[in-house]
């Protein structure tokens, strides 16, 4: 098999800062996957190396069997990044005829325009397009080669809800179309039910890979939620072994054991007011691995 994207034991530094460690992954070709970090675990640095902006120290890299950044395979791939910007006085037409000459085999203006569902934008200058509008044609630039391997940074800013879905919809009809989508997000909730896997980086390393499914099944905690008087630090002296915050009056306590920490609480005489137990949010969970709060 052919991987759409392969890495061996990547490792990269912007002087004596290591922004990725000994990364090693496989991506099957036809999928969606996101990728998941907070802003400095590496995710941006990491497309660049895929893109072949930036050559790793050591370890390997294949895209779609090439070096990243090789002739043979710069028409197979797309890139809509979240820093993209175009100049302000030229019109949606000409961008998209402009990024069709590029290409061997790209799509057609009227369907660049149709996907991007900005017809009736075709003449309006870039200055002039709604923040929503800037990210479609965006997408639609880093679409019109009809890539193999694309490349999408938070493809739905600025979008209103409705667009957002549509959005989606578009991007299973690329992996249908044999199109393997690389996500960048910080809204999980969006992608999970159009993502195939899931890769969390954090400090520099993946920390977690899986299908949404697998990692909310290993993340199978509850969620405490109380009114107290007790101070936070107090809680938290209780409880090391577990993530404890508190909103106003109201104490969180994450934990896979809620009725050891509800003894414990008990044992220290903490008051509790309006106690419930619910099941921790599988977007909670995922921003508590990216900060290292859940192994």
């Amino acid at each position: 098999m052919e991987w759409a994207v392969s890495l061996d034991k990547i490792n990269f530094s912007y002087g004596y800062k290591e922004v990725i460690r000994d990364l090693s992954c496989q991506l099957a070709p036809s999928k969606i996957y996101t990728l998941l970090g907070e802003n400095g675990a590496g995710k941006t640095t990491l497309i660049k190396l895929l893109l072949g902006r930036l050559t790793p120290l050591s370890g390997q890299i294949s895209i779609l069997g090439h070096e990243p950044g090789a002739q043979a395979v710069k028409s197979s791939v797309g890139a809509m990044l979240q820093v993209g910007a175009l100049p302000s006085n030229i019109r949606v037409i000409e961008y998209i005829r402009l990024f069709q000459s590029y290409y061997d085999n790209p799509m057609s203006w009227q369907g660049a325009l149709q996907f991007a569902e900005m017809e009736r934008q075709k003449t309006t200058f870039f200055s002039q397009l709604s923040g929503g509008e800037k990210q479609r044609l965006l997408l639609s630039l880093a679409l019109i080669g009809q890539p193999k391997l694309v490349f999408l940074d938070e493809p739905t800013l600025a979008m209103d809800v409705q667009m957002r879905q549509r959005l989606w919809q578009k991007v299973v009809q690329l992996k249908d179309l044999g199109t393997t989508v690389i996500l960048t997000t910080h809204n999980l909730q969006e992608v999970e039910s159009v993502t195939d896997q899931v890769l969390v980086l954090r400090a520099a390393e993946f920390v977690a890979q899986g299908t949404p499914s697998q990692l909310k099944s290993n993340l199978q905690r509850s969620e405490l939620r109380f009114l107290s008087d007790t101070p936070e630090v107090k809680i938290k002296s209780m409880l090391p072994k577990f993530m404890v915050h508190k909103e106003g009056q109201k104490i969180y306590i994450a934990t896979d054991d809620a009725p050891e920490v509800i003894s414990m609480l008990r044992q220290h005489n903490v008051t509790m007011y309006d106690l419930s137990v619910t099941p921790l949010s599988l977007t909670r969970a995922f921003i508590d691995i990216t900060r290292g709060e859940l192994q």
